[in-house]
């Protein structure tokens, strides 16, 4: 009668995870995660596999029974055939690595190879080499190594997020629905079938299917079996209209499996943990109320003290709440940066409170047009490639000049134009700051003027556009309008656009790794090798003095506005208007430090919340100096004006 009642109740989750451990033994991970390979650019580099692998292993130690002691990480250069073959040798001879009663979780995310001729997967290391399939490890060769564990540990759940994964696993799947946990499993979850090449997702994101990996497991508040777990993998994918692969689940065709055993993922209940891991104000709060007395009471309140502070700073948006909050806090470091913020405010000339735009909803993305849709911009490919970013020549922001690495990306050959801005406010989707608001900002002399019923529809001076000028860039438009057009055309195209980073910018703008001073070249603008900047005709126009500060001498485009996109030679890359017309809008977050404190190399940019979104390019009637490639500057995300307008980047998906 016991043994009938475990085989159908399975866990019980009033257990203490003291008793637990004595009879379902530790848990160990072996994570391997592989975003760089030593033969790129023959092997291509997967942005998100080493993020997938540390974000699992975070939720992991941080809320279930799993502790750093018992991880092994080979993640990058360190993951190595050798380096992963030598590690399940360990895990077989080694008496003291793993014990009968544990459990293995084992984590690949990385590129996967098929052999056709003989239906053969394959996981590919670190230091494989293209097409030179003696340097990959095999499945065979995987399912010899979990043989071998067949008496060394209870359970082992292996998860695989590679092209091909499917080969691994058994051609049926058991019923395993009374499943317990004190029988052995042998069992595995895959991104995409046998045949199936699946998504590394969009850079600096998760993999499709990490993403929902990794939400089953922060959303649940119970144990959680790998077949619960899974079913919902399983569930989300084939529910994503975005997604084309198709994950898989099913016990591992290798030695040790029983049909009723399954491994369980257990929430830690022990407070020494649950305070360790207790990091916002809302996880301390739950501490607090869930120990009483609290063991760590006077650090908690400590803690929370701290974090309260902190989000005063961050969300302190206007001179009045940075004032309160130096007035709160007169003595500690924050109050030396929330003055920073009073003075760039000031400086700018705009006091006035940073209105929160709601957040824009992410409309699914359907299967990638092959034709290029009337509306949809001319793009050209840029490749791969490094170069030296920022100047010494220019202001402090500028410093130091660094090595950047970019992957291959697409942008707009031209600005947006008010054409193609009109085809996606037509859908009627969409209220821009300046309409909701009731005005935007116009350069009169000497001043900028708040200036009523301004909008997307009209030029730089406040005019409605007539539809003669419907090729000339569209201005009036906040970040945040950028923002909601680049989701609009991902959504009618299937694919991924977004504001450019600066870094994608300012190689593109610079003709690659020459890094000019101006897109154009080194030297002053001559006719059409130019663009419409500071020159003669703005001079007279708004009555400026005519000096090499102000404007590039003896040269006269003869516009006093914007011009229509593309009415100057474009730069070696094929792209017009890199400097002047309008400012462009990028993705980063302007910090002026980011280049001195930056560690990312490949594909950086800014994602660190701030006061100001990044501009680019200078506008017709910004000083020369605003016109180098290299120089930044930036203004509040719902800020518009009649200078400021965008292009747009097309994001190439790798696959794993």
């Amino acid at each position: 009668m016991q043994d009938n009642q475990e085989k159908t109740i399975g866990f019980n989750p009033n257990k203490k995870i003291d008793d637990l451990n004595k009879i379902i033994g530790k848990n160990h991970l072996f994570l391997i995660g592989i975003s760089e390979y030593k033969d790129y650019p023959n092997i291509k580099h997967l942005p998100n596999a080493k993020k997938d692998v540390e974000d699992f292993e975070k939720i992991l130690t941080n809320k279930y029974c799993f502790e750093n002691k018992n991880i092994i990480r080979l993640l990058n250069k360190d993951a190595t055939a050798k380096a992963i073959i030598e590690n399940f040798r360990k895990l077989k001879t080694d008496p003291e690595k793993i014990k009968s009663e544990d459990s293995l979780i084992i984590y690949f995310s990385g590129h996967g190879e098929l052999d056709i001729d003989f239906d053969q997967g394959y996981w590919v290391p670190y230091d494989a080499e293209k097409d030179n399939i003696q340097s990959y490890i095999s499945n065979e060769n995987l399912k010899t190594y979990l043989d071998a564990l067949e008496n060394k540990c209870r359970h082992i759940f292996l998860i695989n997020d590679s092209c091909f994964s499917g080969t691994l696993l058994s051609p049926k799947r058991s019923n395993q629905t009374n499943a317990v946990e004190t029988e052995p499993s042998r069992y595995a979850l895959t991104s995409g079938r046998g045949d199936e090449s699946v998504s590394d997702g969009v850079r600096g994101t998760n993999s499709p299917f990490a993403k929902y990996l990794l939400q089953i497991l922060e959303d649940s508040n119970d144990s959680l079996g790998v077949i619960k777990l899974s079913d919902g993998v399983v569930l989300c994918l084939s529910e994503d209209r975005n997604i084309y692969q198709t994950p898989c689940a099913a016990p591992l065709g290798v030695k040790g499996h029983k049909n009723q055993g399954q491994f369980f993922f257990h929430l830690r209940d022990d407070e020494d943990a649950v305070f360790a891991n207790s990091n916002t104000i809302q996880e301390i709060n739950f501490y607090l109320s869930k120990y009483k007395p609290a063991k760590y009471r006077n650090q908690a309140f400590a803690k929370l003290e701290q974090l309260e502070k902190i989000e005063m700073f961050e969300e302190a948006s206007t001179t009045a709440e940075l004032q309160k909050f130096i007035y709160k806090y007169q003595n500690d470091p924050l109050a030396v940066e929330a003055q920073k913020k009073i003075d760039i405010i000031i400086a700018k000339k705009y006091s006035a409170k940073i209105i929160e735009t709601p957040k824009i909803k992410k409309i699914p993305i359907k299967k990638p047009v092959k034709t290029r849709l009337h509306f949809e911009p001319e793009m050209v490919e840029i490749p791969k490639g490094t170069f030296e970013m920022g100047s010494y020549d220019g202001l402090e922001n500028e410093k130091p000049l660094h090595r950047v690495e970019l992957s291959n990306y697409k942008i707009g050959k031209f600005q947006i134009t008010l054409e193609q801005f009109k085809a996606f406010m037509d859908t009627g989707t969409h209220i821009t700051d300046a309409e909701r608001e009731g005005h935007s900002y116009t350069w009169k002399g000497n001043n900028w003027v708040k200036s009523t019923g301004v909008n997307w529809k009209c030029d730089n001076e406040g005019k409605i556009r007539p539809e003669s000028e419907f090729n000339h860039p569209v201005t009036q438009v906040s970040w945040y309008d950028c923002d909601a057009y680049c989701n609009w055309l991902s959504q009618k195209t299937g694919k991924i656009y977004q504001l450019p980073t600066e870094a994608q910018w300012e190689y593109a703008a610079g003709n690659g790794n020459k890094h000019t001073k101006y897109s154009w070249g080194n030297g002053k603008p001559i006719g059409k090798n130019g663009g419409n900047v500071v020159d003669e005709t703005k001079a007279k126009f708004f009555n400026w003095a005519r000096n090499s500060d102000n404007i590039f001498l003896n040269y006269d485009t003869g516009y006093s506005g914007t011009s229509q996109v593309g009415s100057f030679n474009p730069n070696e890359f094929g792209l017009y208007d890199m400097t002047g017309n309008v400012w462009e809008w990028c993705l980063d977050w302007l910090d002026d430090n980011f280049y001195k404190t930056n560690k990312q190399k490949l594909d950086p940019c800014n994602t660190q919340k701030d006061v100001y979104r990044s501009l680019r390019g200078a506008s017709l009637i910004n000083y020369t100096t605003t016109c180098r490639v290299a120089y930044r500057f930036g203004n509040l995300p719902d800020y518009r004006s009649g200078y400021y307008g965008f292009r747009v980047c097309e994001i190439i998906t790798q696959e794993k």
